[in-house]
């Protein structure tokens, strides 16, 4: 370290000089066109990011669409044509049902939340049953399980209906006496 110190004190004069040398120009030209040839580095990055941005974009669309078949659940009639005709039977009664208590405007209503509450949770397992046709669970157990499901929602759409029923009946029976 001494040594370096006694030659910047021996080339004082030399290293005071205000324009430098033309080779120092030179060299530091020299290094710059070195640096100019880094970025070809970044390129590889930049190829690296975009194959990892596509693959991810790739699984992710590949999840999405298997949560699309999913939603585009399996029916009875995969499994034979007379389950088929069972099946749409139970659909039309179910539709019939809510179009005649219009489920849309009661949905809205928290007096019968209870009763969207259970149509909800039958929803949820009559799409877990839906999600295992096909597979090698047991068919004449997942039949069953579907046709149970549709019997206790019309069960609980006509519960529903004679409800609703009984409540206009009260209405129009309640006589008002203060005229009397």
């Amino acid at each position: 370290m001494k040594a370096i110190e006694d030659q910047i004190k021996d080339n004082r004069e030399q290293l005071d000089i205000e324009t430098p040398p033309e080779d120092a120009w030179n060299e530091i030209r020299m290094g710059w066109k070195k640096e100019e040839k880094q970025p070809l580095n970044f390129q590889w990055w930049k190829v690296a990011a975009a194959v990892f941005f596509i693959s991810t974009v790739g699984l992710i669309g590949y999840s999405i669409s298997l949560n699309q078949e999913v939603e585009e659940l399996a029916s009875l009639g995969d499994i034979s044509a007379e389950y088929r005709a069972i099946e749409a039977g139970y659909q039309v009664e179910i539709s019939q049902l809510n179009s005649t208590l219009s489920i849309d405007e009661l949905s809205k209503s928290d007096e019968y939340a209870w009763v969207m509450e259970e149509m909800r949770m039958l929803e949820e397992i009559n799409k877990q049953y839906r999600a295992d046709i096909g597979e090698s669970a047991d068919q004449e157990l997942l039949v069953r399980a579907l046709l149970d499901y549709y019997e206790k929602k019309i069960r609980l759409l006509k519960k529903l209906e004679l409800e609703i029923k009984r409540q206009k009946n009260e209405e129009t029976n309640t006589t008002d006496y203060s005229n009397i």
